[in-house]
Formats: C-alpha cells, sequence, structure tokens
C-alpha cells in the first residue's frame, strides 16, 4: 500500500488500517524514528471500557484503567469459582 505526501507534508492513513488498529478521527498519534523507519503510534489517552484516563495501563494495543482492571479481575475470579 502506498500514499504520496501532500503540499503541506500530510499523507492519509488508509480506512482499513485506521480500522484495524482502533485509531479514530481526532485519535493521537506518536511520531518517532526507529531503524531509519518513520513509526507512528497510537496514543492511548482513555480506557477502552469506561474512558477514564485515571491510571491508564496498556495491554496489546488498548490502555485499561485500574477501576476497569479490577472489575475485570473481579469477573476472572466469579468465572474460576
Amino acid at each position: 500500500m502506498q500514499r504520496h505526501i501532500d503540499g503541506l507534508g500530510r499523507i492519509s492513513i488508509p480506512k482499513e488500517l485506521r480500522n484495524e488498529l482502533h485509531i479514530d478521527l481526532y485519535d493521537n498519534l506518536e511520531v518517532t524514528i526507529q531503524g531509519g523507519k518513520i513509526v507512528l503510534s497510537k496514543i492511548d489517552s482513555s480506557c477502552i471500557f469506561c474512558g477514564s484516563s485515571d491510571e491508564l495501563m496498556k495491554y496489546d494495543e488498548y490502555a485499561i484503567c485500574q477501576k476497569c482492571r479490577e472489575q475485570i479481575a473481579q469477573f476472572e475470579q466469579a468465572i474460576r469459582g
């Protein structure tokens, strides 16, 4: 997949990639250089479950707040019996 850089230095990220990586309109992306390549990474600033920005921890590519992590742990304990 190729994209061109426009006159203002912008590129568009294909919708298929945005959907796969859960990148929504107005999400913040971090731009870094790794091994001579430009790398874009989504910056998670809110919990994927409740939207909170308190005490976030990253799980895979998702951010989860402390409260939701505790609720998930309680749910897992209930399932195990």
